[in-house]
C-alpha cells in the first residue's frame, strides 16, 4: 500500500464523472466501459481537464478545499507517486540521495516541473473520496452501516514513510532495522521467537 491514507482509484466511477459533466457519453464509449487502467487514467485526465476548465464552478472550489483540507498527506503522496514513476517504480530509499532524503530544492524543482501530473494525482483522491462520502451517505439513509478493515502497518514503500522517516524505525541509509511479521517460508518454531523479538522491539 502506497499510502495510508489514500483510496484506490480503481474503485472511482467513470459514470460518475459523466453524470457531473465532466466526461462525455462520447468519452465512455470511445474508450469503453470496461476500461483498462490506462484508459481509466485516460479519462480521469480527461475529467481533471473539464474541471480546470471552469475554475469558477462548485466542483473546482470543492476540489480545491479537498486539496487544502488534506494537505497534510496529499502533497506528499502525489509526489511521491511522480518521483516514484520517474523511478520507474522502485523503492524509495534507492532513489537518489536528494529525492531519498528530501532535499528541499530538489523537491521544489520537481514539484514545479510535474505541476500538472500532481494536481491530476490530487483531482484523482478527490473523486475518489467524494464518490465514496456520497456511497456511505446512501447507504446509510438505508439503514446499511458500512466499515473498513483497520490498517495494522504502514507499508515501508510509502509515501508515508518516505515524508516521514524519523517516525519509522531506519538507519541512516534509510532501511528499515526491525521488521514486523513472519516470512512464509521459516519454521513455526522460527516464526513464533522471530514474531515475539519484532513485536516487542516494535514502537
Amino acid at each position: 500500500c502506497l499510502s495510508a491514507h489514500a483510496g484506490n482509484p480503481a474503485f472511482i466511477s467513470m459514470e460518475i464523472l459523466a453524470d457531473q459533466n465532466l466526461l462525455s457519453v462520447h468519452d465512455l464509449v470511445s474508450y469503453g466501459l470496461n476500461q483498462t487502467q490506462k484508459n481509466r487514467q485516460l479519462l480521469i485526465e480527461k475529467a481533471y481537464a473539464q474541471l480546470v476548465a471552469d475554475d469558477s464552478s462548485t466542483q473546482y472550489i470543492a476540489f480545491k478545499g479537498f486539496c487544502r483540507k488534506h494537505a497534510h498527506w496529499l502533497n506528499d503522496f502525489a509526489l511521491f507517486l511522480v518521483l516514484r514513476k520517474q523511478f520507474d517504480c522502485s523503492s524509495w530509499n534507492t532513489w537518489p540521495k536528494p529525492y531519498k532524503l528530501r532535499d528541499s530544492k530538489v523537491l521544489n524543482q520537481a514539484k514545479k516541473q510535474h505541476a500538472e501530473e500532481i494536481s491530476v494525482i490530487k483531482f484523482t483522491q478527490f473523486q475518489f473520496f467524494t464518490q465514496w462520502a456520497a456511497l456511505k451517505k446512501y447507504a446509510n439513509k438505508k439503514g446499511v452501516a458500512i466499515f473498513g478493515d483497520i490498517p495494522i502497518f504502514v507499508a515501508f514503500d510509502s509515501a508515508d514513510v518516505w515524508a516521514n522517516p524519523t517516525l519509522f524505525k531506519l538507519n541512516k541509509r534509510c532501511n528499515m532495522t526491525v521488521v514486523a511479521g513472519v516470512h512464509p517460508i521459516i519454521s513455526q518454531r522460527q516464526a513464533s521467537v522471530g514474531a515475539t523479538r519484532t513485536i516487542t522491539g516494535a514502537r
